[in-house]
């Protein structure tokens, strides 16, 4: 693109367009003042949603098996005991249950 006032001229355009432009002018004597313009912000998480959703029925199984191949075998759930035997009055830090019943009601 070229804007032209009575003195100015503005290119815009990638590195070799504006080379190409350079080498036509007239052999005379420029000052060429260069800004880059900045590129359209990436939606990083759409872009993944979007890898994501478009994957082939293969590509989906390999991914599976990948996950499963680097997850840790679970620890099986001892005879006569439930998940929530396992979990409840357990948690690594110094929060009731009724503290961590809370939180995780707020965050739902």
């Amino acid at each position: 693109m070229v804007a032209t006032d009575s003195l100015l001229t503005t290119f815009v355009g990638r590195p070799k367009e504006l080379t190409s432009l350079a080498d036509r002018l007239p052999d005379r004597e420029y000052r060429f003042e260069v800004h880059a313009i900045p590129e359209p912000e990436r939606d990083y998480l759409q872009e993944a949603i979007d890898r994501m959703n478009n994957r082939t029925p293969e590509q989906i199984l390999a991914d599976r098996a990948e996950i499963f191949a680097n997850s840790p075998t679970p620890t099986p759930i001892p005879p006569g005991k439930t998940f929530e035997d396992m979990v409840v009055g357990r948690w690594p830090g110094d929060e009731t249950d009724e503290q961590i019943r809370v939180a995780l009601e707020e965050l739902s």
